[in-house]
């Protein structure tokens, strides 16, 4: 009995060692997010992009010349002569699924990343600190609740949201936000452009009025109040 106690210690230990093995490995095979790979200028800027100063053509070509950017997927929305959104889809060595960068008389007025997952709230802080407030507002479709919690940086034109999903029980009450959360899209914007860029939805995509309604102060990680 001894003995047999002993082989199934051994095995739940193998097993154990394994798992923690090829978890590591995981993460260290994970795509890394064009977020955490942007070294060339300080945010709102993303990889020379830079908002209220970059024009359509700096996007096309900057985007044309990136191994990690599918070229086929780039496609440009004109009104007129004016161009006023471009949209990619990424490919390895980048971890992020698209992006779109949004112009106003042809300069970039706000970049979006969708990362879904390619990062976690940690590495967002660590490269541009804490947020100083955020909005989080309920969600739901046929199949799904959650929570879209947008992190904000007025100052340094910077959102971060993050999507927690609820159970069928939750009508109001906390959501708890961690730096392990996945970050689902980050957004560089002008900062001179924020309260324009509110009310027409391109930060976070309610009206203004119930956004200002509800922005709460950053106050650290932990519980976070939400209304259904």
């Amino acid at each position: 009995m001894k003995r047999f106690a002993l082989v199934v210690a051994g095995l739940i230990l193998f097993f154990g060692i394994v798992f923690a093995v090829l978890t590591i490995l995981a993460e260290l095979s994970r795509p890394s997010s064009s977020i955490v790979t942007s070294t060339e200028c300080d945010p709102p800027c993303w990889h020379g992009i830079r908002p209220g100063v970059s024009t359509s053509w700096n996007v096309l070509d900057y985007l044309l010349s990136q191994n990690w950017v599918i070229s086929d997927s780039i496609y440009e929305w004109t009104e007129g002569n004016e161009t006023k959104q471009i949209a990619w889809k990424f490919q390895r060595p980048a971890g992020d699924t698209a992006g779109y960068a949004y112009f106003l008389d042809d300069k970039v007025t706000a970049i979006s990343i969708s990362t879904i997952g390619s990062l976690d709230i940690s590495e967002v802080v660590e490269l541009v600190g804490e947020p100083n407030s955020l909005v989080a507002l309920y969600k739901e479709t046929s199949i799904r609740q959650w929570v879209e919690i947008s992190l904000i940086y007025p100052n340094k034109g910077v959102l971060v949201q993050v999507d927690i999903d609820l159970d069928n029980s939750v009508t109001q009450g906390m959501v708890e936000i961690t730096e392990e959360n996945p970050v689902y899209r980050v957004t560089y914007f002008n900062p001179e452009l924020y309260d324009q860029l509110l009310g027409e939805r391109n930060l976070i995509d309610e009206s203004s009025e119930i956004i200002l309604n509800n922005i709460q102060s950053w106050s650290g990680f932990g519980l976070v109040r939400f209304w259904k």
